[in-house]
């Protein structure tokens, strides 16, 4: 009993002190955005075109590049300044694969392949379409964020204006609202890796259908980073090269962490609709790719 404890002790502040400096660099960046950058800019800058807006979307992933653990408070303050939804939303799924540190360890964690590399780049770019038009389709699907109000004789630079005060205040906000989801995801997870060792997990493994949807799974589950999450993928030898494809992809689109993070932007009903819109798409497309004997 002693054991187990310690091994879901030990797996959930693992993951809560690896996401811990992806959600400060997220919170950071969130509140320069919300400080320094006015609505006016960015209305004037989003193209016009639900195409265009969700392309945008995925180009902002190489200049704000962000794992999925410090994505939200970003996409919060984005939605704030008026980025419209589809924007927003591809952003949000293309930015914890299409950056430049996930890309790299992606080709070093599946032992320099570039095939699997391009081809996550190309599942995730596929996803962020799916999503952003299917947010394009609904109405309202981010929560709309409050804009402060502050007495213009207050100088505390704790509610408006500009400099280094207002932005760790807001920064600290969203850092704080962000970790109590974390860690309630990262509860969930711990108890995971408790319930099923990874002993089990590789004794699964095959080629087919069950194949691809036990990886989707299990990256729900695990709730691994996604800057790590190919080191993790590459050890399930059992498992094709497609099925470890539908691990790395949707884990950074949905798992137990990120369940309770969604919660801060969105509706539990715009949050189911999205998981079944990227599942069936990682999901079809990797079964696909299993099925044409892909890397092997």
């Amino acid at each position: 009993m002693y054991n187990l404890l310690q091994v879901f002790v030990i797996k959930s502040s693992a993951i809560v002190m690896e996401a811990l400096p992806f959600i400060l660099l997220g919170s950071l960046v969130s509140s320069l955005i919300h400080v320094y950058v006015s609505e006016e800019t960015v209305v004037k800058s989003v193209p016009d075109g639900v195409f265009r807006q969700i392309v945008s979307g995925i180009f902002l992933a190489l200049f704000i590049p962000s794992c999925e653990c410090g994505i939200v408070p970003i996409v919060r303050r984005l939605n704030a300044k008026g980025v419209p939804a589809p924007m927003s939303a591809a952003y949000m799924i293309a930015s914890p694969v299409i950056n430049p540190v996930v890309m790299i360890a992606t080709y070093a964690g599946f032992k320099g392949s570039a095939e699997m590399t391009l081809m996550r780049v190309f599942i995730s770019i596929l996803a962020a379409f799916a999503v952003g038009f299917l947010f394009s389709r609904l109405k309202d699907p981010f929560y709309a964020v409050k804009t402060e109000t502050h007495s213009h004789g207050c100088s505390c630079g704790c509610h408006g204006g500009r400099g280094f005060k207002n932005v760790i205040s807001h920064a600290k906000d969203d850092f704080v609202q962000t970790l109590a989801y974390l860690i309630t995801g990262a509860f969930f997870a711990g108890a995971f890796h408790v319930l099923m060792p990874e002993s089990v997990i590789n004794s699964i493994g095959g080629h087919g259908a069950a194949a691809v949807a036990v990886m989707m799974v299990f990256a729900v589950l695990l709730s691994v980073c996604s800057e790590a999450d190919s080191f993790v993928a590459s050890s399930f030898v059992r498992f094709s090269p497609a099925s470890m494809l539908a691990f790395v992809n949707f884990g950074p689109i949905f798992d137990l962490k990120l369940v309770f993070m969604y919660r801060a932007v969105m509706s539990n009903r715009t949050m189911t609709k999205m998981v079944l819109t990227a599942a069936a798409l990682v999901y079809a497309v990797c079964l696909l790719l299993d099925y044409a004997g892909f890397g092997v």
